[in-house]
């Protein structure tokens, strides 16, 4: 499979595109995140991608696979992403090419089809900036815990860390910090510092909700961010939308 655009390269690509942040978003920027819940009103196995276009636009779209597949849309420099997943991975040959081109033109994607406007959204994800001042997200899961605030700490504020396998989520990426607090039946993964500094408490990073898995689901570990991903085309898959 290709794998995801290399996190550096899609920073760049992200930080050339204009200031942040979005005016839409604000509303997003103090809501509570929920775990297996959602952000504010957007609720996880309920928000629509339609609905959620229509309110927000496209932001930059990636095609992301392995035993599932879904459309992740991007937004304040990759600092808050959202996962619209498909029920199945079954499309015939026409789709397969639209949806190539999906990340360069989602809105003609969805115009073509407008079933697939009722792709629900099943993951959000959330992580820091350089400091707490210029990071977008500044709310609060509804256990209390921010970013920037002490991993280790936040993580038993949660409770009892959970065996278990996830399903495909938003943010994976191979440049995701290793340190991880899962709680799959919660429907929550806490990560901490990807270099902590020596004698320095690690913070977390990036906070990351989604439907839980099913009782049946045999997916393999995500949280080290080892699970196979795919882009449609790892050349053109960021694109910017209106």
């Amino acid at each position: 499979m290709l794998s995801r655009l290399p996190l550096v390269a899609l920073l760049a690509l992200l930080a050339a595109c204009g200031p942040k942040p979005n005016p839409r978003l604000a509303p997003l920027a103090h809501a509570r995140l929920e775990a297996g819940k959602g952000l504010g009103d957007l609720t996880l196995g309920k928000t629509t991608l339609g609905e959620f276009v229509d309110r927000f636009g496209t932001g930059f779209v990636t095609f992301v696979a392995s035993d599932d597949a879904g459309l992740e849309l991007i937004f304040e420099e990759a600092e808050i992403a959202f996962l619209f997943q498909f029920e199945s991975m079954r499309w015939d040959d026409a789709e397969g090419q639209a949806i190539r081109r999906a990340s360069g033109d989602l809105e003609g994607y969805l115009a073509a089809y407008p079933d697939r406007r009722g792709l629900l959204l099943t993951s959000i994800t959330v992580r820091v900036d350089a400091d707490r001042e210029s990071t977008f997200y500044k709310g609060k899961l509804a256990e209390g815990v921010a970013l920037f605030d002490p991993f280790l700490e936040s993580a038993g504020r949660v409770g009892p860390v959970e065996e278990g396998s996830l399903p495909l989520i938003a943010g994976l990426n191979p440049n995701n910090p290793r340190e991880t607090a899962s709680f799959p039946k919660r429907g929550l993964i806490l990560y901490g510092a990807r270099d902590p500094r020596p004698g320095t408490p690690s913070v977390v990073t990036r906070m990351t909700v989604f439907l839980p898995a099913s009782p049946g689901d045999t997916t393999d570990e995500a949280g080290d961010g080892t699970q196979d991903e795919e882009m449609i085309d790892d050349g053109e898959a960021i694109e910017e939308e209106d």
